[in-house]
């Protein structure tokens, strides 16, 4: 479910993903999950929001870059790699190809750039750019 946050920033508010998980259960990955969506998508394009353009998987990681760099600028963590640690260990992501940040590096962060300013008008709470990437974007630095 989603759910609305503002901890921190009351003029800004968030919307974030809510999981429940029973206690001693874990997530498991559904590889047929991304295909269930684009068959549900096509099966109901009245509740469906037009996607504005790239993919899905796309959105989601700049969406992912976007928080770690909000993190990042409030001090909330100390080094940018822990991001990626946590990524990899709660979001079941891939250990050999690195966390968010590590993928944004290789892809370029104007890549992601990019991808929120296409999506920032689908829901501007979780696609706006932080400071931090466009100062990134401008001065041609990475995360690492």
């Amino acid at each position: 479910r989603m759910a609305d946050v503002t901890e921190g920033d009351a003029d800004r508010a968030r919307r974030a993903l809510v999981f429940h998980i029973p206690v001693g259960h874990r997530f498991a990955r559904d590889p047929a999950l991304a295909e269930w969506l684009l068959e549900w998508r096509a099966d109901h394009p009245g509740q469906a929001h037009a996607w504005p353009g790239g993919t899905l998987k796309e959105g989601l990681h700049a969406a992912l870059v976007s928080e770690a760099a909000r993190l990042i600028q409030t001090g909330v963590v100390r080094r940018r790699s822990d991001v990626d640690l946590v990524a990899q260990a709660g979001l079941l992501m891939d250990l050999r190809r690195g966390g968010p940040l590590i993928q944004a590096d290789l892809q370029g962060v104007l890549a992601i750039s990019r991808v929120m300013a296409t999506l920032q008008d689908l829901d501007a709470a979780v696609w706006t750019r932080e400071a931090l990437i466009d100062d990134m974007v401008k001065n041609g630095r990475r995360f690492f």
